[in-house]
């Protein structure tokens, strides 16, 4: 083999190796790419609010269905301690009542049913004293 052939066959390794040498820095640069756009999409993600973990989903739900449920519960509580046979006492026993211990005053009233929360309990005591206090702002 003659000399320039032996250059030829350098020459072309050289840029064999530089051709591998260059994908190999293209190819990190790539990885590294992804890998901070995976982490930056997990930050905005969380701390948004637009990705939850499997424990706060079910708090999340837990919380809507004791909405919902306090939702359907406080209307029959309502109509419950209207028809009751004392209402005027027990309406005026409500409002001297201190706000904290009103879902206490529900729940012996038994209106909102036995065992009821005291979320239940809690607005249906409020309601009831919103509609007092607008009726009496009307009378006025």
């Amino acid at each position: 083999m003659n000399q320039q052939e032996q250059e030829d066959r350098i020459a072309i390794r050289r840029a064999k190796a530089d051709r591998r040498d260059l994908l190999k820095s293209r190819v990190k640069l790539l990885g590294g790419g992804f890998v901070a756009g995976v982490v930056l999409t997990l930050i905005l993600g969380f701390s948004t609010g637009n990705f939850i973990t499997p424990s706060n989903a079910e708090r999340m739900t837990r919380d809507a269905a004791n909405d919902a449920q306090t939702a359907a519960l406080v209307p029959y509580c309502v109509a419950s301690f209207n028809e009751s046979p004392e209402v005027k006492k027990n309406l005026a026993a409500l409002l001297e009542t201190s706000e904290w211990m009103r879902d206490q005053f529900i729940r012996d009233g038994k209106w909102a049913g036995d065992g009821a929360s005291s979320q239940i309990n809690g607005a249906c005591a409020t309601k009831l004293v919103t509609e007092a206090k607008a009726v009496s702002a009307k009378e006025s």
